[in-house]
C-alpha cells in the first residue's frame, strides 16, 4: 500500500519537522549558553578566592617574618647583655662563699683557672673554669647548686660529686642531715667577646 501525500500536505510534514528540529537546537544552545554562563560565574569567583588567598598569604608572610626576626634580634640583645659582664674570679668565689653561708654550708676549697678565650659554635667567649668543695648536710647543698645556677649566669655547672660519709657500727647507712657531707663541684663561666 502505498499512501499518497499531496504537496500540501508533504510541506506541513517538513515545515512541522524543520520547526521541531529548530525548537530542539534552540533548547540545546540556551542549555549550552546557561551551563557556559554558570561555569564562567564559578571560575571568576574561584579566581577572585584564589587572588585574595595569594594575597593575604603573602601580604602576612613578610610581616611574620620581621616579627620572629625582630624576636630573634631581642633574644640576641639580651643573652649579649648577659654574657658581656667580664668574668672577675673574684666576684664569682664571693658569690659561691655568699651563697654557701646562705645555706648554711662550709666552702673548704676553691680554686679558679685563668680566664680561656675560646670560640664556641662561631661566637668568640672567655671563660673561667671554677673548682669548689662544700662541707654540710645533702638538703642544704641541693639548695645551694640551685641558688648558684641563679647567681652565676651565664654559667654551666659541668659536674656535681656529693660524698655521704657511712656509719660505723651497723653497715652502711646514710649519715643524718648535718653530719659532714661532702660536695665537689665543677663550672665554667662564659663571657662574651664578640664574634
Amino acid at each position: 500500500m502505498k499512501l499518497k501525500l499531496n504537496k500540501k500536505t508533504g510541506l506541513i510534514i517538513g515545515a512541522g519537522a524543520f520547526l521541531i528540529s529548530i525548537g530542539f537546537l534552540g533548547m540545546m544552545s540556551f542549555q549550552k549558553a546557561d551551563e557556559k554562563s554558570q561555569l564562567e560565574s564559578q571560575f571568576t569567583l574561584t579566581q577572585t578566592r584564589l587572588q585574595g588567598i595569594r594575597l593575604e598569604s603573602l601580604s602576612a608572610q613578610p610581616e611574620e617574618l620581621q616579627n620572629q626576626l625582630d624576636l630573634l634580634s631581642e633574644n640576641l640583645t639580651q643573652v649579649k647583655a648577659k654574657l658581656s659582664k667580664p668574668v672577675n674570679s673574684t666576684n664569682t668565689t664571693s658569690d659561691i662563699f655568699d651563697a654557701a653561708k646562705a645555706n648554711n654550708l662550709v666552702v673548704t676549697k676553691i680554686s679558679t683557672s685563668s680566664p680561656l678565650v675560646e670560640i664556641v659554635q662561631g661566637v668568640l667567649l672567655s671563660s673561667i673554669s671554677i673548682n669548689a668543695e662544700i662541707e654540710g648536710s645533702v638538703s642544704n647543698m641541693n639548695l645551694f647548686i640551685a641558688d648558684l645556677n641563679k647567681s652565676l649566669k651565664p654559667s654551666v655547672i659541668k659536674s656535681v660529686e656529693i660524698t655521704v660519709p657511712e656509719k660505723t657500727g651497723s653497715g652502711i647507712i646514710p649519715a643524718p642531715a648535718g653530719d659532714n657531707t661532702t660536695a665537689s663541684i665543677a663550672l665554667v663561666i662564659y663571657t662574651y667577646e664578640g664574634e
